[in-house]
C-alpha cells in the first residue's frame, strides 16, 4: 500500500513518468486492482518511446481475463433467480 501511494504522488508530480506507470499497473495488478492495473498498463504503452511487446501482450491477458470474469459474473447474476429456485 506504502508503494502504490509513493507511486500515485510521483505520477502526480510527474504525470508522463512512463515507468511510474508500469510500476503502478504493476503493483494494482497485484493488489487485485485489475481495472486499475489496465489503465496504468494502458498508459505505459501510450508514454514508452519504444514499443515493449511484453508488456502489450499482458495488456491483452489482462483485458481478455477481466472480459471472462465480467460475463461469469452478469450469467451468474442474470441465473440467480434459477439458482435461488433450484435450492429450494
Amino acid at each position: 500500500d506504502k508503494a502504490l501511494d509513493s507511486v500515485k504522488k510521483s505520477l502526480d508530480m510527474h504525470n508522463s513518468f512512463d515507468q511510474g506507470w508500469l510500476m503502478r499497473a504493476t503493483i494494482e495488478e497485484a493488489l487485485g486492482q485489475v481495472n486499475n492495473a489496465i489503465a496504468g498498463y494502458s498508459n505505459f504503452l501510450k508514454l514508452t518511446q519504444q514499443p515493449n511487446q511484453q508488456v502489450a501482450q499482458h495488456l491483452m491477458q489482462l483485458s481478455l481475463k477481466q472480459k471472462m470474469l465480467q460475463s461469469h459474473v452478469s450469467s451468474a447474476q442474470t441465473n440467480q433467480p434459477s439458482l435461488d429456485q433450484a435450492t429450494l
